[in-house]
Formats: structure tokens, C-alpha cells, sequence
């Protein structure tokens, strides 16, 4: 056997192995997986003249049911939500200086606003609660 006849089957060695690993790559990413994960949480969009002195928990475990390709986006990045105050309150929470979000209304703003699929939930916390201080600008 000559080097050339070798080099033209280790290539070909080497192109099914490549295959091999992408179609076991493709069967394994398209099966459905549970994964919790740890987000920090950030709340945007607070009031003007009131100033957060208290966030119960800064941080959320959510569990996610979905495939193994759609799992990998929430690997990657930085693992921190921003919750946009204003849309997630009500008008008479926004009122108050005292506020406690309820797993419901955060689960529902999630799915709605962020980019979670419709088998997101929860974990911890049950709630997180608000306190505000309100200040003026003289």
C-alpha cells in the first residue's frame, strides 16, 4: 500500500467519524430534556420617585422541559433576567411601597415577555417581595 492510498483512507476514516458524531449529536439534541437553572434577577423599570431598599431574593431556579438543541441557549450566556417592573405589576401593586409578586405572575411574565417556552416553571421563590422608599427631587 502505498502513502497516498493510506492518506486517501485515513481521510475517509476520518470523514466517518465526523459523520458519526454529528448524527449522535443530531439523535441526542432532539430528544426532550429537563434542566434546572440558577438565574440571577434584576428588576428594570422601577418607579421614578422611588428608590428599592428591599428584594427578597436576588436569584431563581427555573426548570425548563424542552429539547436538547432549545436547552443549549440557556448553557451559554450569562444566567441573569432582567423583569421589567412596570409589566409585570398591576397599577394597584405600582401604588404601594410594599409588594410581593407571586410565582404565578412571575411564571406568566417569563413565558410571555422572555425567551422561555411554555413548560418553564418556577422553582424558588414562591414570591419575591418589593420595598420601596419614596423620595423627591428638591
Amino acid at each position: 500500500m502505498t502513502k497516498k492510498q493510506r492518506n486517501k483512507q485515513y481521510r475517509l476514516l476520518f470523514i466517518c467519524l465526523m459523520l458519526s458524531v454529528v448524527s449522535w449529536f443530531a439523535v441526542k439534541m432532539s430528544k426532550n430534556y429537563q434542566q434546572t437553572y440558577v438565574f440571577a434577577v434584576d428588576f428594570v423599570n422601577l418607579p421614578v420617585h422611588k428608590r428599592l431598599v428591599y428584594q427578597s431574593d436576588s436569584v431563581m431556579s427555573i426548570t425548563i422541559d424542552a429539547k436538547g438543541l432549545s436547552l443549549l441557549k440557556y448553557e451559554l450566556p450569562k444566567k441573569q433576567i432582567s423583569i421589567d417592573y412596570a409589566a409585570v405589576t398591576t397599577t394597584e401593586q405600582q401604588r404601594r411601597n410594599y409588594i410581593t409578586l407571586q410565582k404565578n405572575q412571575l411564571n406568566t411574565y417569563l413565558i410571555k415577555q422572555m425567551d422561555f417556552p411554555e413548560t418553564a416553571v418556577i422553582n424558588t421563590p414562591s414570591s419575591v417581595t418589593l420595598e420601596f422608599e419614596t423620595f423627591s427631587d428638591k
